[in-house]
């Protein structure tokens, strides 16, 4: 997690935005103007549309929003595609998307002895070009080898050794850390706090397990009850299904082509309404919801 999507991955955006430690290019020609990145997190906010909120989160904001899940999601399955034709040399293009096809590998729930061998091949094929085409050979490029660049070669050890990366990854971890933090509410005993919270959440474990309660007292899942579960939603009756959440506008005035496409859609769900009919009868403002909730589903963002 730490290595490669908030090390690694990060670092190589530096460098293509040219705010890598102060490094011009050198010899090479791998920086993306501005403008173009500018181009890339709008093309990467307005993907986030059409992907499922259960995949990843919003990813609007560009890359100072982003955090390690983020940067995972990037780095594997949009960068490829993004960074086409985007630098003046194709090879760093061709460079990143090794650099995806090592995270994949890595994310993969089992991986055979062969796949294993295969990726080590890869990323030291990866780290080797990353020193041509970065670091360059040249004693003042020397920050652009970090540790996090030589800890990719211990990859394929640490997975032979220790199993798939998934295993011991610390994004459940940090997630834990935080469920203690909310229990400190003492500066001066801490660790008291600590330990209440350890004691009590075992206590909450041991009932969940032996009374099977393991919906009422979840601690991490989703709760799977339906219904509003906040402030800013909004539920019509002949559609128990959907939750409406904010942002909300109230009075809002869709465009000409908006109300169009409306209209087409009523007639084409009352047989016998033309769409042109269909069109006077809608009121001039029409509430807007930013974001649709499915009950035991998934979210789906406005546009």
């Amino acid at each position: 997690m730490h290595l490669l999507f908030e090390n690694v991955g990060p670092n190589l955006v530096k460098l293509w935005t040219g705010t890598f430690k102060g490094l011009d290019q050198g010899d090479g020609n791998y920086e993306i103007d501005a403008e173009v990145w500018k181009e890339i997190w709008e093309e990467t906010a307005a993907a986030m549309k059409t992907i499922p909120s259960a995949f990843i989160r919003s990813l609007a904001g560009g890359s100072s929003k982003f955090i390690a899940e983020a940067w995972c999601f990037w780095f594997a399955y949009m960068a490829p595609g993004l960074l086409r034709g985007r630098f003046a040399d194709s090879k760093y293009h061709r460079h990143a998307c090794q650099f995806s096809e090592i995270i994949q590998t890595c994310l993969k729930f089992a991986l055979t002895i062969a796949e294993i061998d295969e990726l080590e091949e890869k990323i030291v094929d990866w780290v080797e070009k990353y020193e041509e085409y970065y670091y360059q050979y040249c004693e003042a490029r020397l920050s652009t080898c970090t540790l996090t660049i030589h800890g990719m070669l211990h990859i394929a050890n640490d997975i032979r050794f220790c199993g798939p990366s998934w295993v011991t990854w610390t994004f459940y971890m940090e997630r834990y850390c935080g469920f203690l933090k909310h229990g400190l509410s003492s500066k001066r005993f801490p660790w008291s706090n600590l330990n209440n919270r350890i004691l009590n959440f075992a206590y909450l474990e041991q009932l969940r397990v032996r009374y099977d309660l393991s919906e009422e007292l979840s601690m991490f899942e989703k709760r799977g009850k339906p219904g509003l579960s906040g402030l800013g939603q909004s539920q019509y009756d002949r559609y128990p299904r959907a939750i409406l959440r904010v942002p909300y506008r109230k009075s809002h005035k869709p465009e000409e082509a908006i109300r169009a496409l409306v209209a087409k859609y009523i007639s084409e769900m009352c047989p016998g309404l033309s769409a042109k009919k269909a069109l006077l009868l809608l009121p001039a403002l029409m509430p807007r919801w930013g974001n649709l909730k499915i009950v035991d589903g998934d979210s789906i963002r406005a546009a």
